[in-house]
Parts: structure tokens; C-alpha cells; sequence
């Protein structure tokens, strides 16, 4: 994976957690 591919990854996660909370 690419390092834009892992950012983007970690920044769909951060909004999904931000959704749970």
C-alpha cells in the first residue's frame, strides 16, 4: 500500500470513529 493509500485508510478509521462517539 501506498503511503497516500495509508493515509487516506487512517483518515476514513478517524471519521468513523469520530461518527461512534
Amino acid at each position: 500500500a501506498s503511503v497516500q493509500e495509508t493515509g487516506d485508510m487512517i483518515s476514513q478509521i478517524g471519521k468513523f470513529l469520530t461518527a461512534l462517539v
